[in-house]
């Protein structure tokens, strides 16, 4: 049907054309990204009306649409948190700013309504889902080329023209800011990573897990401490998720791999001139003495795995486990018990205060004490889409250029984010979308392991958003993703032939 292939075209499109347009530059990427997402997806709505106009009954037409989208649970939520955007917007008093949204971040009214159209759209139709990721990883590899020749000041394409010098580390690639860069790896990566993990031809395995080093090293090229959340986070997915011991023995010696690539990326730095300075946590883990004691850990468990094959899940478990109970042991002790202690560099790790990652303690404290402050309609719906930044500057403003010489304007965290802006019945409603999708998620990877994909891309997203923010230039992508997790083969569908409308199951 001509619905679908224009569907399918906007979907190829967004994995290939979206992340890799630009113009004017780094001066307003995300606004290249804004203009063309919302003439992408107007263009799709477009001409899904004309084949509905054009259609021979119209009205039994519109009923079955109406019927697929009321079988979908995860539409109803996504539905209920546009209507929940739309009256943020109406009650705002910054409806200059909900509207397109802050400007560089452009995730305003507009943006949340695009989102919404491409979700429905995406989710209730049938999907190659391989071939989407598969296009998807050759874009994100040319991204991350890009990605790494910046981050040794190689710049063919002049990005970099009129930035100022000491600007420039922030910005790479396509994409612009390195916080930007490291939410796109975040999807990018994990979807190489299952692509090469599950592959059964040889061949393919090594193509993709090729592509992986490449993302990998845009992504430690960008030294942004949300890459490392990520990476943490695909890890234990990953060893949840793999059930055969030698996928697993693959996948750690992709591990490997990446620590002898940043140890490589290190070296090479240290001998260009041009090359970006690269963050705390980037020379931590590519030390020479960190990298060969990862190595022979990974050599270790992949002996104890060939001989206790069924043992290694739980001795995998148990490292997870005491991990991430030494983190939150640390973090309360030196935190809310003991704050006077010197920890050096672990500071910004283990104790929160302003200074908490790169000043993130800072801008959530100040966001939920002025949204405790709001209005009960503001604190019930929120201020109005992406309009944090005239929230928080009159009151804080002055405060942030005296101890930071900087403003911000958004959270640094979606979900404080999304409290501020579209209040408890906002978040209410996001949580919702995200339960219900992880929830029909997890029943599609279970009967193809094509859509793991989609999952690993939407669960690495939704972790590092706890330390990242949301605008037009990767968010997008993320709610792309979830909609084709959900695009399964029993969800129900309606087609036109000859004008008789058919109700039928995804063939």
């Amino acid at each position: 049907m001509l619905k679908n292939k224009i569907k399918k075209f906007y979907i190829y499109l967004m994995v290939t054309l979206f992340p890799l347009v630009f113009w004017d530059f780094y001066f307003d990427i995300a606004d290249a990204k804004f203009v063309v997402f919302v003439a992408l997806t107007f263009g799709m709505l477009a001409g899904f009306i004309m084949c509905v106009c054009m259609g021979k009954d119209i009205s039994r037409d519109m009923k079955a649409a109406y019927e697929t989208v009321r079988s979908s649970a995860p539409a109803k939520w996504m539905l209920l948190w546009c209507g929940v955007n739309i009256l943020s917007f109406c009650i705002s008093k910054y409806k200059d700013t909900a509207f397109p949204g802050t400007g560089g971040r452009d995730y305003g009214l507009v943006t949340v309504i695009c989102i919404t159209i491409m979700f429905i759209a995406v989710s209730t139709m049938e999907l190659n889902v391989k071939r989407i990721t598969d296009v998807f990883v050759v874009t994100s590899v040319i991204v991350a080329l890009l990605a790494v020749l910046n981050s040794y000041g190689v710049d063919f394409i002049g990005f970099y023209d009129g930035v100022r010098m000491d600007l420039r580390m922030l910005y790479q690639t396509t994409l612009g800011h390195v916080d930007i860069c490291s939410t796109f790896f975040s999807m990018a990566l994990p979807v190489a990573v299952v692509k090469s993990v599950w592959s059964d031809s040889i061949k393919q395995k090594c193509v993709y897990s090729v592509g992986s080093l490449i993302i990998y090293a845009g992504m430690f090229g960008g030294g942004c401490d949300s890459g490392y959340v990520v990476m943490a986070a695909m890890t234990i997915l990953m060893v949840i998720c793999i059930k055969d011991y030698m996928r697993m023995i693959h996948f750690l010696i992709l591990l490997v791999l990446y620590l002898w690539t940043g140890f490589i990326m290190i070296c090479v730095n240290k001998s260009v001139e041009t090359a970006r300075t690269m963050d705390s946590i980037s020379l931590i883990v590519s030390d020479i003495r960190v990298v060969l004691v990862g190595s022979l850990a990974v050599a270790v468990l992949i002996i104890i795995m060939y001989k206790f094959k069924s043992a290694l899940k739980p001795v995998l478990y148990a490292v997870i486990i005491m991990a991430a109970v030494m983190f939150f042991a640390g973090f309360i002790y030196f935190t809310f018990i003991n704050r006077k202690m010197n920890i050096g560099s672990l500071e910004n790790i283990f104790r929160f205060s302003d200074e908490w990652g790169s000043r993130r303690g800072y801008v959530w404290r100040v966001t939920v004490e002025k949204f405790k402050n709001n209005p009960w309609y503001n604190i019930l719906f929120g201020t109005g889409p992406d309009t944090l930044e005239p929230v928080l500057t009159p009151e804080y403003g002055d405060e942030m250029y005296r101890r930071f010489s900087a403003y911000y304007d958004n959270a640094h965290n979606e979900y404080i984010q999304y409290l501020m802006t579209n209040g408890i019945a906002g978040l209410t409603a996001y949580a919702g979308l995200i339960i219900t999708c992880l929830r029909y998620g997890i029943k599609n990877v279970k009967s193809d392991k094509e859509y793991m994909c989609a999952f690993m891309a939407v669960s690495c997203y939704l972790v590092q958003a706890v330390i990242n923010i949301n605008q037009v230039i990767t968010t997008p992508l993320m709610f792309l993703f979830m909609a084709v997790l959900i695009s399964d083969k029993s969800k129900l569908q309606f087609n036109v032939s000859d004008g008789i409308i058919i109700h039928t199951k995804n063939l």
